[in-house]
């Protein structure tokens, strides 16, 4: 059974020792928890035919930033679960793939600045002005 819980994202992320995730920032969301993921695209039976043309290129975030793959990402079909699975299982039995990976996480949100980057971004600005 599944619950939809609305606005409780970073609760659930807090919560969580793995996640399952669809691309886009909520990979980011989960690299500030250093929450270790495995990051999956819904595909139809027909793009089949493709996938060795996109496995070679990241789309998710966290990995674009890091500049390397560093969470799996794996296309899911309806009637083949198995690589997501297959990633899935490997991080939550692999006690030193799942260290990996959150110190991989910890390396990118080292690369996208700490809390307060806007803040230190705009003193810089107004240092800057001050001087010309």
């Amino acid at each position: 059974e599944a619950e939809i819980l609305p606005g409780k994202a970073w609760e659930i992320m807090r919560a969580t020792r793995f996640c399952i995730a669809v691309s886009g920032t909520v990979t980011l969301e989960l690299a500030y928890f250093r929450r270790p993921m495995v990051i999956v695209y819904r595909a139809p039976w027909l793009a089949r035919p493709f996938v060795p043309l996109v496995l070679h290129t990241r789309f998710g975030l966290v990995n674009v930033v890091a500049g390397r793959e560093i969470c799996p990402e794996r296309l899911l079909f309806r009637s083949n679960p198995k690589p997501v699975a297959e990633a899935a299982l490997r991080l939550l039995q692999d006690e030193d793939a799942w260290q990996q990976q959150v110190r991989d996480l910890e390396e990118v949100m080292r690369l996208v600045g700490e809390p307060g980057a806007s803040d230190r971004a705009a003193e810089a600005v107004i240092d800057l002005a001050k001087g010309l």
